[in-house]
């Protein structure tokens, strides 16, 4: 047994070479979240009370045969500090992911062999926590950890694991070094930030580091809202002068608050946000889906728990509100928080299949907003059963609660403090969302399109929404024909966009960009066809089929064969007149932007293996995120 220091005054005991546990495990491979076993406490502690960042590294291991072992899908690691003789608990929000490839390294213990490998557990400036009897997933670690720890107790969970054997624990032991420990996958960064952008307005010219000019001038724009608001025209206005430059803005979803990378903490550097670890600038575009306004993907809950007490934001009471305005207002305050950074915001819907939407339980008539009437959280967007796209129409049976659903859409906007990229009924070229081409043709596409905007616009009075044209790219192949088979018109539409990903990359990225630059070109003509901004309204890298052990991925945890592609998206982007380009979320089980684990003593950084490419894409001049035009921003609203 060593002692191994974890600050001034504490130790942890570490068993070198030897189980400190071991417990048979038989997981349902068919069960996204099996928890098998009892919990298992090891006799690890600390002499004094830990302070923040503390982190719990160990070795797993399963028995071998000679070679890595074969399961599919993903054993999760938990940690629970137990604190002091009345054993108060804190569990670790970082949860630690074990796939098979992760168990590279062999040892031998009393002559039997075993496959290892290395996890470490942070526990960062939030953790869950035993409050008053009920489970809070998010309390200060300060208020949750004031006595040492005594025990730690361990649960491992299988994730789509078919994992049926031994696991056991070698060497567990406290440190304040997660980087030291290493993951096997993980990298050092050698980029350092070095942005080059500089972006200025000199009255109406948008003016670039470079000396590159274009106009920026408001007076000459028409949306399609002709009571627009001022902000929500200039806005519109600056996005076409980037265009004009050898500029793009870059757009990422949920980038404020859903990441991959560890949890915040504030001491350790980590933000809530993935882009913001890496640059130290939020991305220039948030995006956010209606389902966040749902409670589905974000809540008022999770607003609390997180994003409020790190920001410094008010809390949100559902009380006075009830649940289904309080998720509203909570969506409203994280799009605040966005602008105040310097992005601009944008909103896309996932729109159930209506027709299914039952009414929210507990409901009673006319209390509350319309929407609070009606579950809309259900992920039902390719349910196309009941013919929703015309059912939803005036005339229709559901036509009640789409314009109840619009009516929440009505409040975020009349809640966010600026202008609103809205992207409603996107890919529909496509043919899997129900507003698609296997359930909604052309002109009943057209009129949903129409009605949306007639209703936001005329009837509820909004007017900080920009409307968003998207299609799907890989359907209409680089054809200028194939954007105006469904388009609403040019009274009903401001940005022309498309949505495309690098699906299934391998060695040789060329054929793909190749399409998306035709792409480009197609939308860039047919955008100028109609006097309107084009832009890349999602895009990023996609498996269809996950890689081992992952759930569902989009760039690959190591092994991703074209690390350079944010830059060479820009190389494509450059001077074709695109005013930015969204990637999608990033979570625990997708991620589309790289992501930070820790920091080092020397301010580098320690996680996904596309830092440097990432950083060397936000270092280029011509990338624009939230630090670059927070300022033009500003004086526009």
């Amino acid at each position: 047994m060593a002692a191994v220091s974890v600050g001034p005054g504490s130790c942890a005991e570490a068993a070198e070479g030897e189980i400190s546990a071991s417990y048979g495990v038989s997981f349902d491979k068919n069960n996204t979240w099996d928890m098998d076993g009892d919990q298992w406490d090891l006799n690890i502690t600390t002499g004094e009370t830990p302070r923040q960042g503390i982190t719990l590294a160990m070795n797993v291991l399963v028995p071998s045969s000679g070679g890595r072992p074969s399961f599919e899908g993903r054993i999760h690691v938990l940690a629970v500090l137990l604190l002091g003789s009345s054993q108060e608990w804190a569990q670790s929000n970082t949860v630690a992911e074990l796939v098979a490839d992760d168990f590279s390294g062999t040892v031998s213990i009393d002559g039997k062999t075993y496959s290892r490998a290395t996890v470490s557990i942070p526990f960062s400036d939030t953790v869950g926590a035993n409050v008053n009897g009920q489970w809070v997933g998010s309390v200060p670690y300060s208020q949750a950890v004031k006595q040492p720890v005594k025990k730690v107790r361990i649960f491992f969970v299988g994730r789509r694991c078919s994992y049926a054997g031994e696991i056991a624990i070698e060497n567990p032991y406290f440190t304040y070094d997660q980087a030291s420990v290493g993951d096997g996958h993980s990298v050092n960064s050698t980029v350092r930030r070095g942005d080059g952008t500089s972006l200025s307005l000199s009255g109406t010219t948008l003016v670039t580091e470079s000396g590159g000019q274009s106009s920026a001038d408001w007076s000459q724009v028409s949306l399609a809202d002709k009571q627009a608001t001022a902000a929500a025209v200039k806005t519109y206005a600056y996005l076409r002068a980037v265009g004009a430059t050898d500029h793009v803005i870059f757009g990422m979803e949920d980038e404020l608050w859903s990441k991959a990378g560890a949890a915040p903490d504030s001491q350790k550097g980590l933000t809530g946000s993935d882009v913001e670890d890496i640059t130290g600038s939020n991305a220039g575009i948030m995006g956010m889906d209606a389902l966040s306004l749902t409670g589905q993907e974000f809540s008022a809950s999770q607003y609390n728990g997180g994003f409020a007490a790190r920001n410094g934001l008010p809390a949100i009471s559902a009380g006075g509100l009830g649940t289904a305005a309080a998720n509203v207002k909570a969506a409203a305050a994280v799009a605040n928080a966005a602008i105040s950074r310097g992005s601009l915001v944008t909103l896309s819907c996932h729109m159930p299949d209506f027709v299914q939407v039952p009414e929210a339980s507990g409901y009673k008539p006319g209390q509350g907003p319309s929407y609070a009437k009606y579950n809309f959280a259900g992920s039902s967007a390719r349910d196309q059963s009941g013919d929703p796209a015309h059912q939803i129409l005036p005339g229709g049976a559901c036509n009640e609660k789409f314009n109840a659903y619009l009516d929440m859409i009505a409040d975020y906007a009349g809640q966010v403090n600026g202008p609103i990229l809205f992207r409603p009924f996107h890919e529909g070229t496509g043919n899997w969302f129900w507003w698609g081409t296997s359930g909604c043709d052309a002109a009943t596409y057209q009129r949903l399109f129409q009605y949306t905007v007639e209703y936001l616009r005329d009837t509820k009075q909004v007017h900080n929404l920009i409307y968003v044209y998207s299609v799907d790219g890989d359907n209409t192949q680089g054809s200028v024909a194939a954007y105006g088979s469904r388009y609403p018109g040019d009274d009903y539409v401001d940005v022309i966009g498309f949505d495309m990903y690098y699906k299934d990359p391998g060695a040789d990225s060329g054929p793909w960009f190749s399409k998306f630059a035709a792409e480009v070109s197609a939308a860039q003509q047919f955008a100028s066809q109609h006097g309107k901004v084009f832009a890349v309204t999602e895009t990023g890298i996609m498996r269809t089929v996950p890689a081992q052990g992952d759930v569902a991925t989009a760039l690959n945890r190591s092994g991703n064969p074209e690390k350079q592609w944010f830059e060479k998206v820009l190389n494509v982007l450059s001077g074709t007149g695109a005013s930015y380009f969204l990637t999608w979320t990033n979570n625990a089980e997708l991620f589309h932007v790289p992501y930070v684990k820790a920091v080092n003593g020397d301010g580098s950084l320690y996680g996904h293996e596309m830092i440097d490419g990432f950083m060397e894409f936000f270092n280029d001049r011509r990338s624009v995120f939230a630090v670059n035009q927070r300022q033009i921003l500003n004086t526009l609203r």
